[in-house]
């Protein structure tokens, strides 16, 4: 979230922290967490609606007095100690100890592979490579396609199958282990999203699905689309 040259880094977007009123719209709550760093010229449309639960700059005492900017020209608040939810900190955070408006964006990527999939964020009863989400999504993708990694609950053949592609490969984007700097910006998620919800309300021909449920039905998933990304060499605390 960006306001008047300063950016507001959540720290604990979670799905816990997205909140819905009666008419679905969300709001973001819980800023205990959150920091205020100066923004870039190239941040200013990085921004975002939509706080629940007042401003940031809470918790500053694990925090260097400093805003600074890394290698990759990022803003970034440098702090002492490591804070966030287990399955959606971002490892880049939780390794240099540099906070960026990235680090939501990778936190932002789990709820979005969590909706996808019907999935823990972080799940010991999963093999341990498959902790993360994101590892169990790189390892289950080249076995089943992106279909494959849709939740159980939703009735195949009342989706469409750009949408769930595009959904994954946002989710993936986001939490980008190799380049942070190459995470989309919550605008660009926003306008991904936009698009996909803009697809799924037009109306669709009713023999159209009524075979595409049938084909759901009797033939096996397709062969993978997507090739693995290389898998990140560090592991998550």
């Amino acid at each position: 979230m960006q306001k008047a040259g300063r950016s507001i880094i959540h720290r604990d977007i979670k799905s816990s922290n997205i909140l819905l009123d009666e008419r679905f719209h969300a709001k973001v709550g819980d800023f205990g967490l959150s920091k205020v760093i100066m923004s870039n010229k190239d941040d200013e449309d990085d921004g975002g609606g939509g706080g629940d639960g007042g401003g940031g700059g809470g918790d500053d005492d694990d925090d260097d007095d400093d805003n600074d900017e890394d290698d990759d020209n990022i803003p970034h608040v440098t702090c002492t100690s490591v804070k966030g939810t287990t399955g959606y900190l971002d490892p880049f955070y939780n390794i240099s100890q540099k906070l960026t408006h990235k680090s939501d964006v990778y936190s932002f990527g789990i709820v979005l592979l969590e909706l996808v999939t019907g999935k823990r964020a972080f799940d010991e009863n999963r093999p341990e490579n498959e902790w993360h989400l994101p590892f169990w999504v790189d390892a289950t993708l080249p076995l089943c396609g992106p279909e494959g990694l849709l939740d159980s609950r939703i009735p195949r053949g009342t989706y469409m199958e750009e949408v769930v592609d595009t959904m994954v490969e946002c989710g993936r984007a986001c939490c980008n282990f190799q380049r942070q700097d190459e995470r989309p910006s919550m605008t660009q998620i926003q306008g991904i999203i936009q698009n996909c919800l803009a697809l799924e309300s037009k109306p669709r021909n009713p023999i159209d699905i009524l075979s595409r449920l049938g084909a759901a039905a009797s033939s096996p998933m397709s062969s993978p689309r997507f090739a693995r990304p290389q898998q990140p060499t560090a592991k998550l605390a």
